[in-house]
């Protein structure tokens, strides 16, 4: 296949509302993954308080996307994901109201991580197994090479948006806008085909998909190793929100402007391979 014709899922009309939508949804999430971490240090926060958020946003999450995931062979993912959007559109909105109205402390920051990081792992699975529901099995392939780049791409644009944002007008708006982004996407999802045959249904419980997948990565010594790699990269790479702010507060000197830009560095590699794994 060229390059060329790898684009041509892009003519895909559902598939480009999707992408686009998904576009501005994850750059308000990543904008919100800095003025959490932002927040906290501008009103005295330390590592600790860093770590602790970083736990409560990670912990749930790594518990409950299996869950999700097996949840998402079951109920439409389009449900899944508008009503996860929603919950994250209130959860901005309301640490936009607690910010104007300087009831903003650790512990509702705290929860507030909480409620994100639930949602999100119910909601991740299906979020990105969506793309199957509205392309062709031919078109697959590039489909999720071109999400990777999207998803990438954001990660580094998204930080830097927030930090000029924050700059500019405040956290109050930035949450703000998140807020508007997370609404905008779940009416933009609503409004998305789905293969229902793909997307609903399935018979037995939950827990005996998670057993099954347990199973599968003990008997397939790939599947196993492919879990203790990724493990090990999410404990030891993916520290950006404990390291990035303390970073840019401690040693680079700057605000959320810096923050922005120290976490965009991130994404930079992973755009490139998403680029080769394309073809381009």
């Amino acid at each position: 296949m060229t390059q060329f014709a790898r684009l041509h899922v892009l003519k895909n009309p559902a598939y480009r509302r999707y992408l686009i939508a998904c576009s501005f949804e994850a750059l308000a999430f990543w904008p919100q993954f800095i003025l959490v971490a932002y927040v906290l240090i501008r009103d005295g926060g330390s590592a600790v308080h860093l770590g602790v958020a970083a736990a409560i946003a990670g912990v749930p999450a790594l518990i409950l996307t299996f869950y999700g995931g097996a949840l998402s062979d079951r109920i439409p993912r389009r449900i899944i994901v508008v009503c996860a959007e929603i919950i994250l559109a209130a959860n901005a909105t309301t640490l936009a109201l607690l910010e104007v109205t300087g009831n903003l402390s650790f512990g509702l920051i705290y929860v507030s991580v909480a409620v994100a990081a639930i949602t999100s792992g119910f909601a991740l699975p299906s979020l990105l197994a969506i793309v199957r529901d509205i392309v062709s099995a031919d078109e697959l392939p590039a489909a999720i090479a071109i999400d990777s780049i999207r998803r990438n791409a954001t990660k580094v644009l998204g930080p830097m948006l927030g930090g000029i944002i924050v700059g500019l007008a405040g956290a109050e708006w930035a949450f703000a806008a998140n807020g508007v982004a997370f609404a905008s996407f779940a009416v933009v999802v609503a409004g998305l085909p789905s293969n229902q045959e793909r997307a609903a249904g399935r018979s037995g419980r939950v827990l005996g998909d998670l057993r099954e997948a347990v199973v599968a990565a003990r008997t397939d010594a790939r599947i196993g190793v492919l879990l203790v790699l990724v493990i090990g990269v999410g404990l030891l790479g993916f520290n950006e929100g404990v390291m990035c702010p303390l970073l840019a507060d401690q040693v680079l000197g700057g605000g959320p402007g810096a923050f922005g830009l120290t976490v965009s560095a991130a994404g930079l590699g992973a755009i490139i391979g998403g680029l080769i794994a394309l073809g381009l």
